[in-house]
Formats: structure tokens, sequence, C-alpha cells
């Protein structure tokens, strides 16, 4: 029988942890729903006819076949978890099981627990996969996995589509807007057994699933006790829609237990459902509600919690944070602390929930007689309610761990102390007078005593304990002793050591216990986000309130908790994963609300920017003393030195937090700071660049109608307009690097390159066929996210490929030239008119020009460039182009395989047509209809395809070349040393290959070098081939 109940245990415990990680996943990949799939809104309906085409379907399926499969994947789980609960009810009702049947699970305080999560999880897999992928997305979804996998790969497909084809439910929607009695018909697509759902309905009824209630013992607050048993039976009453329907007694039993006052209840980590909305469909469900929760009722509960918080709020100003630092006052005032936090805290789940409930009539009615049910006041309460847990739970740990050491230290000093009292009360040679044989005895017995006393029996030890402080309290009041001041001072001595030995045996893990169950926070994970602009309000008032937020930050993180818990009793391999999910969550959450920190800082920065720029003057080395004055600019200094003290007082108040434990992650403030401070930096260079690169020609239908120099013009002033912008950047942040205590050129050189790296990445997606998602990059980063801006054009994607364009289309063969004289583009009307005057004056006898060649491109427009990108984005630019000549190259040759085999098809069909030999003149008919279709697909090569691709990457490796050489120019002039390292190791590394080349045995091959430094060869290479071909 014990093998038989340890196995059903182990297989529900399996079952349940299975149940977790899928909603883990489902999360996971809710996250990154591939954009093709969302056709609702006018930005996506561009891809609206992309799945009914050949053409991008195979393409589409290539990029996105790994997070498709993961979909079905996760899709198949659950219906494979929906088999296997059926399967085990089952065996339960066949008595597989030995010994084992369902009414015996249901009783078994050890198995009862799994048994109804079991069948629980199921529904809520149903309603956030409803919730977070929407019915339409979830059959594209499968429709396309289908048609790139087939029927045979594919065997659950036609079960799994029944399953998750659409409910409906649009989530985007208002809750009253719900498909009529959902979403009963979508529980009723895999039914779980009707009779079990029942009795485990009943079971709620009768017991306390998780045995709350004991740490819950005011009648107040049953309805939190019973919280998370009664979002239980809310799931399972929509396999049972006949209760909700029509049996009113048992409907009006379940609201009197679990609902009576709370109506907006969390049945999974934080996502909430308002009964008023979720039970209209039902009549008596909905009937009973109302009947319960009237509006006179609703009001009266209203009142009952605003009165509640007023007096929390009172409570909690008596815990000062200096008081809490006694640890005799902590352990005397437990009970009073305990009482105050479940007060709390049940009153504050009770304000996050309910300030999101969806009945308008009780929305109004909390605004109305709900005065201090605000979120500002919620938030007060909040954060001095984990500041005191976390006080008293970091008080009571540290007291635990060195209890017995407490222990015999009191005991000790307490022992020493009677023994003091009872021989001056024995010793007569020092002082006759106070000899007293009965007091000695009586202090000699309360010595034996206390020496009885053992911490391993706190009950039987701190009633003793009170009785000798109770008993000494009688003895003071003895004539010999209340006239004697030190013997009076040293009996308060013992007193106060027994005092400290109650309390250390009163130091309980229940207490522990008791903090950590009613400080739990799983209802508020989806909630919490709605406080994050209140919390950034506060640190932006005052910087030191970010110590408050850490206590908070480790209450939320109790929100871990109840997906692992299973997990981790089951020891499932899925364990890692899922708390490295969440707890990614957690941190992302952390660092939104912290993010004002280094945004206040920038912004701050932006004014300090101003100031240097416009109103402060440059020292100059020497200052006539008269002008001395004028220099000072006291005013300017002084407000440039109030913006500075308040960016190090930002910079303190986060610096100030210790460093944190959320989950399996660990927050470092100074690596907080360092990641916001990136993550700024990085927001601001890419909406610089996004907000200036953009073009005339990006925003004309026509860019013929203007002329090259026009548009070379303009191009120049958006430069110009860049470089402003991120010099002004860079110099500021420079400027407040060392009060932040960062090191600001290194950061901006990494961000750079890897906003660089991204956006080339993104748009070589443009011209390449394997695309990489933005969320596949390895230069994106959760920490420090690289924004991905809407395209301004049809054509790129980012604004270094609008830089590409206009740089392609300035000097575009039909209006520029290149000359090797200027080395650069010309525009061709002046180049003609030169040309023409040149061939004029050959035949007169003055040959002086008065007309000069335009310089479109040159050395002035890439000394901009170089200035307003820097050496990344320059060479950024440079791999950009070299993708653009790839894909042109294939572009070319599958034109001219197509034409190839089009041609190769169509002789086939020529010849095929010939008959006999008799028939020679057919024949010749054909050999003549063949050849002419030779020549016209060797016309089409040689005159349209060729010469344009010919054209085209000679224009693309042209700007290559410049832009090489300005780079190297650059190098030269700013890191000479480096780049005569790297031209020195260039060289010998060819050497070293040659010789290899010309003598394979006696010369061994050159070592491989890394990436970074093969591409700084190929690029010296390059740019000495160029220097020489030039030259």
């Amino acid at each position: 029988m014990q093998s038989n109940e340890k196995e059903l245990n182990r297989n529900l415990l399996l079952l349940v942890s299975k149940a977790h990680s899928i909603i883990a996943e489902m999360n996971r990949l809710s996250d990154h729903i591939p954009v093709v799939f969302r056709t609702n809104t006018d930005e996506d309906r561009r891809y609206k006819y992309i799945l009914g085409q050949t053409e991008f379907m195979e393409e589409f399926i290539e990029n996105h076949l790994e997070i498709l499969r993961r979909f079905y994947v996760m899709f198949e789980s659950v219906l494979l978890y929906a088999k296997d609960i059926t399967d085990l009810c089952e065996q339960l009702q066949k008595g597989i099981y030995i010994s084992q049947s369902v009414e015996i699970v249901l009783n078994d305080p050890n198995l009862n627990q799994l048994f109804i999560e079991s069948i629980q999880l199921y529904g809520v897999m149903l309603l956030l996969i409803d919730y977070r992928i929407e019915g339409f997305i979830r059959e594209r979804i499968l429709v396309t996995y289908y048609r790139a996998k087939g029927a045979t790969e594919l065997t659950n497909i036609e079960e799994i589509c029944d399953l998750f084809r659409s409910t409906g439910f649009d989530p985007r929607l208002a809750s009253s807007k719900l498909p009529p009695e959902y979403p009963v018909d979508y529980f009723k697509r895999r039914q779980m057994p009707t009779n079990i759902v029942k009795m485990m309905i009943e079971r709620l009824l009768q017991e306390d699933l998780y045995m709350q209630t004991r740490y819950y013992p005011s009648p107040e607050q049953r309805s939190t006790a019973l919280a998370q048993t009664g979002s239980v039976c809310f799931i399972l009453l929509f396999f049972l829609p006949d209760t909700l329907r029509r049996q009113n007694s048992k409907m009006n039993e379940i609201v009197h237990r679990f609902f009576a006052d709370n109506w907006v209840i969390s049945y999974y980590m934080g996502n909430r459902v308002d009964l008023s909305t979720a039970w209209e469909g039902f009549n008596a469900a909905r009937s009973e509600l109302n009947a319960v929760l009237n509006l006179e009722e609703v009001k009266h509960v209203i009142h009952d919690k605003n009165k509640m918080m007023e007096t929390i709020e009172q409570d909690l100003k008596k815990y000062p944070e200096d008081l809490l630092l006694d640890e005799d006052y902590v352990l005397e005032h437990t009970t009073d602390i305990l009482t105050c936090l479940r007060n709390a805290n049940c009153t504050i789940r009770w304000a996050m929930l309910h300030l999101r409930t969806e009945n308008p009539n009780w929305l109004k009615a909390i605004r109305e007689f709900g005065t201090k049910i605000k979120k500002t006041n919620v938030l007060t309460q909040l954060l001095s309610v984990a500041s005191l847990e976390l006080t008293v739970k970091d008080m009571y740990q540290d007291l635990l761990s060195r209890k017995q050491e407490h222990w015999d230290q009191v005991k000790k000093s307490c022992s020493q102390r009677v023994t003091n009292i009872a021989e001056y009360f024995g010793n007569s040679q020092l002082s006759p007078e106070t000899k007293n044989e009965d007091m000695e005895s009586y202090f000699r017995s309360i010595f034996t005593q206390v020496d009885t006393l053992d911490i391993k029996e706190p009950v039987s030890a701190g009633r003793k304990a009170a009785k000798m402080i109770q008993a000494l309290e009688n003895v003071k009041t003895y004539q010999t002793i209340e006239k004697k001041f030190e013997l009076l001072q040293a009996i308060s001595a013992v007193q106060i050591d027994l005092k400290q030995m109650v309390n250390t045996c009163n130091c309980r893990e229940d207490t522990l216990i008791n903090i950590n169950v009613v400080a739990n926070m799983a209802y508020a994970w989806d909630t919490a986000g709605e406080y994050i602009a209140l919390m950034q309000e506060s640190i932006q008032k005052k910087a030191s309130i970010i110590g408050k937020l850490r206590a908070t930050f480790l209450k939320l993180s109790t929100m871990l908790e109840f997906p692992l818990m299973r997990i981790v009793q089951g020891n499932s391999p899925d364990q890692e994963s899922v708390a490295e999910y969440y707890s990614t969550k957690l941190v992302g959450f952390v660092r939104s609300v912290l993010e004002v920190v280094p945004a206040s800082i920038f912004s701050l920065m932006g004014d300090i920017v101003r100031l240097q720029t416009e109103r402060i003057r440059d020292l100059p080395s020497r200052i006539p003393v008269e002008n001395l004055k004028d220099y000072a600019q006291l005013e300017a200094r002084t407000q440039l030195a109030l913006l500075t003290h308040k960016v190090v007082a930002f910079t303190d108040g986060l610096l100030e937090m210790e460093s944190t434990n959320m989950g399996v992650i660990q927050i470092d403030p100074e690596h907080l700071l360092k990641e916001g401070v990136r993550k700024q930096l990085v927001l601001y260079i890419s909406m610089i660049y996004d907000a200036t690169c953009i073009f005339q020609s990006t925003q004309q239908s026509s860019s013929s109608a203007m002329t090259s120099t026009s548009r070379v013009d303009a191009f120049k002033v958006q430069l110009a307009k860049a470089y402003r912008q991120i010099w002004g950047l860079k110099s500021s942040f420079e400027y407040i690097q060392d009060y932040i205590g960062l090191y600001g050129l290194k950061i901006w050189q990494e961000e750079i390159q890897r906003v660089v790296n991204f956006y080339v990445e993104q748009e070589c997606n443009t011209v390449l066929k394997h695309k990489v998602h933005d969320w596949q990059s390895k230069f994106q980063s959760e920490a420090v996210p690289i924004p991905l801006f809407q395209p301004r054009d049809q054509q790129s994607a980012t604004f270094i490929g609008r830089i590409a364009r206009e740089l392609i289309s300035i000097t575009q063969p039909p209006l520029t030239l290149y000359s090797h004289a200027k080395v650069g583009w010309v525009d061709l009307n002046s180049a003609l008119a030169v040309l023409s005057q040149t061939s004029n004056q050959n035949t007169s006898a003055s040959p002086s020009l008065s007309v000069q060649p335009v310089e479109v491109v040159g050395g002035q427009v890439l000394s901009l460039l170089y200035q307003a990108l820097d050496a990344p984005l320059l060479s950024g630019l440079d791999q950009l182009l070299g993708f653009m000549i790839a894909a042109t190259l294939t572009r070319t040759l599958s034109a001219y395989a197509r034409l190839t085999v089009k041609e190769t098809g169509e002789r086939i069909e020529i010849l095929s047509k010939i008959k006999a030999p008799s028939g020679a003149v057919p024949i010749l008919e054909h050999l003549e209809e063949a050849k002419r279709e030779a020549e016209n697909t060797a016309s089409q090569l040689l005159n349209t395809i060729l010469p344009d691709a010919l054209a085209r990457v000679g224009q693309l490796q042209l700007l290559r070349v410049h832009i090489q050489n300005r780079l190297h120019a650059a190098a030269r002039q700013e890191s000479g040393l480096l780049l005569g390292v790297l031209d020195n190791f260039n060289s010998a590394l060819l050497i070293d290959v040659e010789a290899h080349r010309l003598q394979p045995t006696d010369q061994p091959q050159a070592p491989a070098v890394d990436g970074s430094a093969q591409a700084a060869v190929n690029q010296q290479n390059q740019t000495k081939s160029t220097e020489e071909r030039e030259g």
C-alpha cells in the first residue's frame, strides 16, 4: 500500500510540475510571436497575404521554423497533459493503483492537493493560452507549421487544432464582451471527469486545501486565508457548467465561503478575473454573487477596508526604525508586529486587486467611499510593510543562527550575578550586618533553578524563567533589600538576563514561517507593473527611498515560490529554465523601476550640455584681472554645480542599495547603474541617428526631380546635424563620468560598436534570405536593449540603410561620373560641359578652362561622414555595402540561371518537334528558331542584366574603397603606433603564408588568428591594394 501511495504521489507531482513548466514556456513564447501572424493593426496589414504566397512561404518557414516548432511542442504538451490526467483518473476509478481510489486520494492530505491541482492547472493553461496567444494567431501558427512538416510527422495535429481553434475571445476587449458562457465550450473540447470534479469541489467546501487559516486567525482575514483554495474552485467550476447555470444553493455556498467580501481574484501568478463579469453569462452564479455582494454590502466592505487602511497607517508608525534595531523590543512585541503585518498584507492585497474592478458601479463606490484606497497610499504602505518585514526577518534569522550561543552567554551571566548576590549575603567578614543565611539559601536555590534551564525545552524553560522574574520582583520589596540601591540594581540585572532568556525561548522558526506566508505576493505578478510610475516618482522626489524599495523588491520576489515549489519538489529537469525565466522577469521589473535614475542623469546631462555650450565661456590660459569677473559667470557655474550635485545624489541613492538576490539572479547596484547608463546611452544614440538621418530622397516619391548637387547639400546638412547632437552627447557623457564612477569612454565605444553591429545585421535582413530576428541577435540584450524603430521608407529598415542608399543614390551613374583626377564623383552635366569646352578649345589657340567639374562626393563628404558617424559606424557602412554587393551578384547569377534554364527548356521543346530525317526543311526551320531564342537570351544578358549589375557592383566597390581609405587615414593620424603594429603583423603573416605555399613541407602553416585580427588584416590588405591601384 505504501509503495502504491508513493508511486501515485510521484506521478501526480510530475504531472503538476510539468504543468508549471508548460505555463512558463507558454509565457516565454508569447513574448516572441512572429509579427507576420499579427495582421489586426495598420502597421501589420502589409503582411496580410504573405502566407498565401508560395514565393514568400519557403523563406518565412525557413526563418521561423524553430519558433514554430516550439509553439507546436507547447500545444502538443498541453494535449498530452490532458490525456495523462484523464488516464490517471481512469486508472484510479478502475483500481489499477492497489488500495487507492478517488475517495481515498481526496481524503489524503498528502495527495489531495496534487490531485486537485492537476485538473485545475489544465484549466489555467487553457485560459492563459487564450489570453496570451489569441485564437487567430494559434490557427495561423498551426496551419503554417502543418504546411512546413506535413501530416506524417504531426500525428496529433487534428486533436491539437480542435483543442486550440479560436474561441472568439479577444483579450484586448473589455471582459464584459466575453463570448457567451465563455470558457465552458472551450473547456468541453477536452472534458475532465465530471464526477471527480464534483467531488473535488465538495472537498474544497469542507476543508482548507492549503491549510492557511492557522496563519490568519482573525475572521476578517478568512477570504485571504482561503484565497488560493477559492481560485482553484473558480477554475474547476468551468468544468461543471450546470452548477454555474442552475445550482443556486451550491453557488450560494461557494460565494459565502470564498467570495463574501472579494470579487476580484488572482487565479494564477497575478492573472486577475472579476467575478461580476466572468460569471455574467451564468444565471445561478450571477444571481448568488449579486445577492451576497449587493451594492450596499459592497459599500460596507469598502468602508471597512478604508478604515483598516487608516488603522494600518497608524500602526506602522509605532515601529520606527530605531526601535526595530533593539532585539529585545522586537522579541517582546512579536505578537503585535505579526498582527500588524497580517492586517496590512490582507488590506494591501484587497486594494491592489479591487482597484482593477470592472463593474462600473462597484468601482464608483470604491472611488467614493474608499478615500484611502488609492494607489499612492497602497504603495506607501507597501514600502513601509516591506521594510518592517525585512527588518524583523533579518533579526530573527540572525537570532536563530546564534540562539544557542546567545542562550549560553545570557545563562552564564545570570548565574554569575545570582552567585554574587548569594555571596553578598553569606560573606560576614567584610560586612557582618549583611549576612543573611535565609537570603543566601534563597539565591543559591535561584542559581540551581537557572542552572537547570535548558533551551532544548523552550516552553518549560520560558515558564520557569518567567516565574523567577516575578519571584525576584517580590524579593525587592523585602526590608533588607529595598533600601540598598546596589542590591536592587544587581537583582534587576538578573531579571533582565532572565527576560532575555524568555525572549530567546520565544524566538522560534514558526515566526519566520508566519511572516513568509502573510508576506507572499504571488497575486501581484501582473499588478505590480501598474506601480512602476509611482515608484519612479518617489525616487525622483527622494533618491534615498531606494533603500525601502530594496525591501519591496525582496517582498515581490516571494512571487517566485508559487510556480517553483512543485517543480523543485518533483526534481524536474525544467527547474533551472523556469527559475531563470521568472527571475529574469522579476529583474526586468526592478530595472524598469530603477531606470529612472540613469534616465534622470541623462536628462540633467542635457541641461549640463546646454550650459557648457551656450552660456559658460571657455577659459583661456591667461585671464586679465579686469576680465576675471566676466569669466567667473557665478550664476551659470552655480547652476552647473547644482545639476552636478543632483546627478551625484541620484547615483549615491542607487549605490546605497545592497546586493539583492531575485530568484536565481543577483542584483548588484553598481551593475544596475552601469546597465541603466548603457541603456540610456544606446537609446539616445539610436534616437539621434534615427531622427537626423532622414534624407529628402526618402521623403520624396521621385528623387530624380532633385539635382545631384542639391541632394548632396541636403545630405551634408543632415550629417552636420547628427554630428552636432552626437558631439554634445559625448562631451556631456565625458563630463559626468567621474561623478557617477564609470568609465565613460569605454562604455561609449562598446555600446556604439554594439549598436552598429545590430543595425547592420538588421539592415542585412533586407538583402539576405536567411534572416536574423532582433530577439535572436547576439548583439541584442534584455538588460540593455537596442530599440528597433519603424522603417521610414520601403527599402531601408534602419538609419544605416538610409545612409547607404542615399550615398548610392547621389552617386548613381545617370547623375554622376567617377573622376580619378578628383578622386570622387562629379556632376555628370558639369563633366560633359568640361569635355565639350575641352574639345572646342583644342581647335583654339588659348586652351584655358573656364568651367570645372562640380564635385558631388569626395573627400569633403567622406570627412563629414567620419565626423558624424565615427569609425564604428563608417566600418558598419562598409560592411553593409559588402553585403549589398553579394546580394547583387546573387541576384544576377539567379537571373542568369533562370534564363539559361528557360532557354535550354525551350530548345528541348523545339528539337522535340523534329521528326523523321525526310523532313529536312522543317529541321532547318526549328534550328533557326532555336538560334533566335539563343540570341534573344544573350542579348538580354549582355544588354540589360550584366551591365546594370556590373555598374552597381563597381559603384558600391568604389564607395567601399573611399570609406576604407578614410578609415586608414584616420587610423594613421589617431593611432599610428597601433596601425604600424597591424601593418607589420599583416606583412609577417603574408610572408609566412607565401612561404608555406612555396614549401609546404619545410615551412609550417601560419597560426590561426581570431576574427577581429583577421578582419583587421583583411581591411589592411584591401587598403594597400587600393592605394597601389590608385597610384
